[in-house]
């Protein structure tokens, strides 16, 4: 429980700075789209808060989110931590999500065994998607299928193709 509480307050710190470091820059211009959102499912495997910003002056190209996750099952406790790229395509306000994700998961989400004796996990999981982000501050909207990949307990490859999130937010 207590290297949980300090992964939380990690990624909240590195959230923090990197937030800051991005929003606090002089000239508009020079960074793309930000949005916070929270997502049910997709990367963050439940509920999870999120950060996206594009590396260029539009909406579209290449960006990158990063996000802080969990849930409880049973008596367990299992946070998530989602970290990707992403490239829009598209124009105005629509625009089709292309994605690689890489999400740890504190307690094995994939292992089928929810204990507080399971090591972490570390998991792929692909974007393909629907976004709806207008060109300045308002309504963000995305509705994604998540592929999932990774290695199992017993060190096979698995692949779940059929596995999605919804997320809404703000863009700014």
């Amino acid at each position: 429980m207590k290297r949980m509480i300090a992964m939380i307050c990690g990624t909240m710190f590195i959230l923090g700075l990197f937030s800051t470091s991005v929003i606090g820059q002089s000239e508009r211009e020079s960074v793309g789209q930000n949005a916070l959102f929270i997502e049910f499912f997709g990367p963050g495997m439940s509920l999870s808060f999120n950060y996206d910003v594009r590396f260029s002056k539009s909406n579209s190209g290449l960006g990158a989110r990063l996000g802080i996750g969990g849930f409880k099952f049973g008596d367990t406790d299992i946070l998530t931590l989602p970290v990707g790229i992403n490239y829009l395509l598209g124009n105005d306000d629509k625009f089709f999500e292309v994605g690689l994700n890489g999400i740890y998961s504190s307690n094995g989400f994939f292992s089928y065994s929810f204990n507080d004796d399971n090591p972490g996990a570390l998991v792929g999981m692909l974007t393909l998607g629907f976004r709806k982000q207008n060109p300045g501050k308002g309504f963000h909207f995305r509705a994604c299928l998540n592929p999932v990949f990774g290695i199992d307990d017993n060190d096979e490859l698995f692949f779940w193709p059929l596995y999605g999130g919804v997320s809404m937010g703000y863009s700014f």
